[in-house]
C-alpha cells in the first residue's frame, strides 16, 4: 500500500468520524443542550487524536500483557503452593517460549519499517488488546477457582490437595485455563499486528494443548475414575476442536 493510499485511507476514517459527531452537535443543539454538545466536541477531538497505535505503543501494551501475565501465575503459584513447591518454571518462561517471543518482534521490527501502515490497522490492536485482558481474565479466574488443585506441570501421582473441580468457569469448559492462554497468546500477536505470527502463535500452541489434553486426561481418569469420565462426557474441552 502507497503512502497516498495509506493517506486516502486515514482522510476517510476521519471523515466519517466527523459526519457522525455532526449529527449528534445537530441533535444536541435542536434539544438546545449546547454545553454538552461543546463537551462532546472536547472530547472528540481527543479521541480523533488517539484513533491509532503507534508501533512503539504496540510493544509497550505487548510487555506490558507479558510481564503481567507471569508475574501473576508465579505469585498465584506461589500463593497457592508455597515456596517449597515453586521454581522458575512457574514463570511458565521457557526457551521455546523465548524464541517464539523474539520471532514476534522481528517481525514486528521488519513490517514496521518495510511496511509501516501494516502497523495502522488499529482495529486490529484494540481487537488484540481486548483478547489479551479476556484471554488472561480467563486463566486467572481458572487458577483461583481450581486453587491448589491447578498446578503447571501434569501430575502423575494424586496428591491429597487434588480434588475434581466441576464448578464455576468448570462447568462450561474443562481446560479453561488452556482456553484463556489460547486467546491470550495469540491476541499479542493481533495487538502488534503480526500477521505472520498470529497464524504460527494460533497453529503451535493448538498443537501444544492438542497433544497436553489427552495426555492430561488420561491421568485425571485414573485420579477419579468415572466421576471424571462423566464430567468430560458434558463439558467440553474449550479448545477448539479438541474433544
Amino acid at each position: 500500500m502507497s503512502e497516498e493510499l495509506l493517506e486516502v485511507t486515514h482522510n476517510l476514517k476521519a471523515q466519517f468520524f466527523w459526519v457522525w459527531i455532526d449529527h449528534v452537535k445537530s441533535y444536541g443543539e435542536k434539544l438546545g443542550d449546547l454545553r454538552n454538545v461543546k463537551l462532546l466536541e472536547t472530547i472528540c477531538v481527543a479521541l480523533e487524536a488517539r484513533m491509532g497505535f503507534t508501533p512503539w505503543e504496540q510493544l509497550q501494551w505487548m510487555f506490558g500483557a507479558v510481564v503481567f501475565f507471569h508475574t501473576s501465575e508465579f505469585l498465584l503459584a506461589l500463593a497457592y503452593h508455597g515456596r517449597r513447591r515453586v521454581n522458575a518454571a512457574s514463570t511458565l518462561i521457557s526457551v521455546p517460549y523465548l524464541i517464539a517471543l523474539g520471532v514476534s518482534l522481528v517481525e514486528h521490527a521488519l513490517e514496521s519499517w518495510f511496511a509501516p501502515w501494516l502497523k495502522q490497522q488499529a482495529y486490529l490492536s484494540y481487537t488484540g488488546l481486548a483478547m489479551v485482558v479476556v484471554g488472561d481474565s480467563l486463566r486467572k479466574l481458572a487458577v483461583i477457582t481450581a486453587n491448589k488443585s491447578f498446578t503447571h506441570d501434569i501430575k502423575v501421582e494424586r496428591r491429597q490437595e487434588h480434588k475434581l473441580v466441576t464448578h464455576g468457569i468448570y462447568r462450561f469448559f474443562r481446560h479453561p485455563s488452556y482456553l484463556g492462554f489460547f486467546v491470550w497468546s495469540i491476541g499479542t500477536q493481533v495487538l502488534l499486528v503480526n500477521p505472520i505470527c498470529i497464524v504460527g502463535y494460533t497453529l503451535v500452541t493448538w498443537r501444544f494443548f492438542n497433544d497436553r489434553i489427552p495426555y492430561e486426561e488420561y491421568h485425571l481418569r485414573r485420579f477419579f475414575g468415572q466421576d471424571y469420565v462423566d464430567y468430560a462426557s458434558r463439558v467440553p474441552s474449550g479448545m477448539p476442536f479438541v474433544k
